[in-house]
């Protein structure tokens, strides 16, 4: 499928919903995507879980990415 095809199959699936969550969606992706997510356009519920990871880390509570990466290929695996 070309870009061009893309964008209008796209444009199609926007159009045709009355999905609130899934506009929205789909809206904070493309602008995360696009780095222009700013603080103020996270909601309340993101924010929060932004600053308890930050803490959660501070206090050394946190998974090596490899030990992660890891158990997830042992998992796929099976």
């Amino acid at each position: 499928m070309s870009i061009s095809e893309l964008k209008k199959e796209i444009v199609k699936f926007v159009e045709a919903s009355e999905d609130e969550n899934f506009l929205e969606s789909y809206h904070h992706m493309i602008k995360q995507h696009q780095g222009a997510i700013s603080w103020e356009d996270l909601s309340k519920d993101e924010q929060e879980d932004i600053l308890e990871s930050e803490e959660q880390i501070e206090r050394g509570e946190l998974i090596d990415n490899d030990v992660v990466m890891d158990k997830a290929a042992k998992w796929i695996s099976k």
